[in-house]
């Protein structure tokens, strides 16, 4: 991991997830994650996330196209080589709930 690397990646995962208009509790719910887990990597605790994590992020934000790579981006500098071509060559998979699914238990 690149010094430095959690605290952008943290402030990166927080601003996608309130462009969504997803609360923590809810981004976990559609990703299949805790609220402990997404809250601690907004914040920087987590510094090293599975490549399944970074999926299922992916997947549950709906990340296509150019904001997809963006995220790959941010991602690259928590992975080391062989962990960003895991995530790269199966792509954005989306959260262990279908997203529709999760999302209408997420919101009540």
């Amino acid at each position: 991991m690149k010094a430095g690397a959690s605290a952008p990646f943290g402030a990166h995962l927080k601003a996608l997830r309130e462009a969504a208009g997803y609360t923590q509790e809810e981004l976990a719910t559609i990703a299949g994650l805790s609220v402990h887990a997404v809250s601690a990597l907004e914040r920087g605790q987590r510094h090293k996330p599975h490549v399944e994590t970074l999926r299922a992020l992916s997947g549950a934000l709906h990340l296509t196209g150019a904001s997809r790579d963006a995220f790959v981006a941010w991602s690259d500098q928590l992975l080391d080589s062989n962990e960003q071509r895991a995530f790269r060559s199966l792509g954005a998979l989306p959260g262990r709930f279908p997203i529709e699914a999760a999302a209408a238990v997420a919101r009540g």
